[in-house]
């Protein structure tokens, strides 16, 4: 699954270059609303790191979850940004045109060069 494959590790990378990072796995406990954690969490952040791959594209709550991030994108202001895993340009293509023409953080490259481009990119 993505979350242990890369999307905790991700996040776990980021907060120890001391981002703050909005994760379900680091704030819900029992009985909390995972859609007013993910609301919230698109509200309160400046940019949505999106891990596009085939799990991505198969589930209805990461599309949602895009889409309330490209509502916050006006004015040329980047938000999203995407990190591709496990899946390719013509991949992505084939699902998301729009989202392909995006330059990406590709974890092929491993997980330090993935901070590293996000980081750079959230300058």
């Amino acid at each position: 699954m993505d979350k242990d494959a890369i999307a905790c590790p991700l996040a776990v990378a980021l907060q120890a270059k001391g981002l703050q990072v909005s994760c379900d796995e680091f704030s819900l406990t029992v009985g909390d609303s995972l859609r007013q954690s993910i609301d919230e969490g698109l509200a309160h952040s400046r940019f949505g790191i999106v891990i596009l791959s085939k799990n991505f594209f198969e589930k209805h709550w990461p599309e949602e979850e895009l889409n309330g991030l490209a509502t916050r994108e006006v004015e040329g202001k980047k938000v999203v940004l995407p990190v591709w895993h496990r899946i390719g340009f013509n991949d992505v293509r084939e699902e998301s045109p729009i989202l392909a023409e995006r330059f990406a953080a590709s974890t092929d490259k491993g997980l330090e060069r993935v901070v590293e481009q996000l980081l750079l990119a959230m300058k």
